[in-house]
């Protein structure tokens, strides 16, 4: 399991668009956001890397903080 925190969300919107291109990563299994703040946990069948989120959210216009 993996925290990911993301700046730049303000709304139920922004968590659902998140979440659906997480969903797109293989070998992701569960995404739990934690409120428009930005904090999701996350988990697969592997470690995901800083590189690989930022890289499915950069279209989006949000930043990643931190991986965990």
């Amino acid at each position: 399991m993996q925290t990911v925190t993301f700046s730049g969300l303000h709304c139920d919107a922004c968590v659902r668009l998140i979440t659906k291109k997480l969903e797109k990563i293989a070998g992701m299994e569960k995404i739990t956001p934690g409120e428009p703040q930005g904090i999701f946990t996350i988990s697969g069948s592997r470690t995901f890397t800083a590189d690989e989120i930022k890289a499915t959210v950069k279209d989006l216009g949000y930043s990643l903080v931190s991986i965990k």
